[in-house]
């Protein structure tokens, strides 16, 4: 369970907060980052698509970013985009699905142990019934000669301890199968929510066609 609320976390987490805007490079396989915001100053290197930066400052058609590393430059701004790229952003979705469905299949394995364990718990309390039935028929049988009055009240007290045995395994059983009902919601309820983000997400996503270097800019 405790997994299930920690995925359901990561899903629901926006983009991480920083002093600075957020921006990407588009789809484009590389861009030149320039010494300064004009074709005229020299490129300092090649960004690749899908590039997380931070937008510093802008100036005309160009845009002053910084990379992971501290370095900064300027990216015209046509080849920089709000939000990551279809491609960047449906393999992060495919990887909320396959984290989910590993939850879900080890939620699956937990379950199936818990029912397990409480199988066997109602077989312990149907053979402990059958001994306090077969225990109350000697106590039964004890009552009718006062020559088995302590036997009657040894059995007496087997009985009893027997009682608060089946007592406790039975209460035991009951909290499996509400922990068992609890755990199938929160995997359905993973799976859903998954379910909901992927339909939010994939409708949004426009591909866009790659430009080569022959392509006019």
């Amino acid at each position: 369970m405790r997994r299930i609320c920690l995925l359901l976390l990561l899903l629901l987490t926006a983009l991480p907060l920083t002093a600075h805007a957020q921006v990407y490079v588009s789809d484009q396989l590389e861009v030149a980052k320039r010494s300064g915001p004009s074709m005229q100053h020299r490129i300092l290197r090649f960004v690749s698509s899908g590039t997380q930066l931070q937008q510093l400052d802008s100036s005309g058609d160009w845009t002053q970013v910084r990379d992971g590393q501290g370095r900064e430059g300027w990216i015209e701004t046509r080849h920089l985009m709000n939000e990551p790229s279809a491609r960047q952003r449906l393999e992060a979705a495919n990887r909320r699905v396959e984290a989910a469905e590993e939850a879900r299949e080890e939620m699956a394995a937990q379950l199936a142990e818990t029912r397990e364990h409480a199988d066997e718990l109602a077989e312990r309390v149907a053979a402990l019934e059958s001994e306090r039935d077969r225990l109350e028929a000697r106590l039964e049988d004890a009552r009718e000669g006062l020559e088995l009055a302590d036997e009657h009240q040894r059995l007496q007290t087997t009985i009893s301890d027997l009682q608060a045995e089946i007592r406790e395994l039975e209460a035991d059983k009951t909290a499996l199968a509400r922990q068992t009902q609890r755990d199938w919601f929160l995997a359905g309820a993973g799976v859903l929510l998954v379910g909901l983000i992927l339909g939010l997400i994939l409708p949004r996503i426009r591909w866009k066609r790659r430009r080569g270097w022959g392509d006019t800019l």
